[in-house]
């Protein structure tokens, strides 16, 4: 088999980019990745077992509301009581999830009723504690 002149400087080339790919991801972990999962993990731990469903249904829905998040939990036999909202005490206690709405004066007589979203600064690990992948 002959080979081409200018395959070894392609798999030169593409052994440098390896490289640099190895690099720049190594650069780009958090520096502070084991400090957040602990966090996550000490706030996970002070949720009851709907809130955890709350937060789990904001990966498979985008974004709910606290009505629309209370429904589905309570279809699933989750909560023991009837709350008006659910968002609010993850928000204050963990920081996992965010309104998506801006603060208007109707809030202070009727309460945020728009939107949640999940806080993107806790997505990933989130993600990785809520669906941990299985090990091949």
């Amino acid at each position: 088999m002959q080979v081409m002149p200018e395959l070894p400087a392609v798999i030169l080339n593409l052994t440098r980019l390896d490289v640099r790919v190895e690099e720049r991801a190594r650069l780009g972990s958090v520096p502070y990745e084991a400090e957040m999962r602990a966090q996550v993990e000490t706030a996970f731990g002070k949720l009851n077992e709907g809130e955890k469903e709350a937060v789990r249904l904001l990966f498979l829905e985008g974004q709910l509301t606290d009505c629309r998040a209370i429904e589905l939990v309570q279809q699933k036999g989750l909560l023991k009581d009837n709350p008006m909202y659910i968002y609010i005490r993850i928000a204050s206690e963990t920081g996992f999830v965010q309104r998506l709405w801006p603060w208007n004066e109707a809030e202070n007589r009727l309460g945020y009723g728009g939107p949640w979203a999940l806080n993107p600064h806790f997505k990933p690990i989130l993600e990785e504690h809520l669906f941990p992948k299985k090990q091949k």
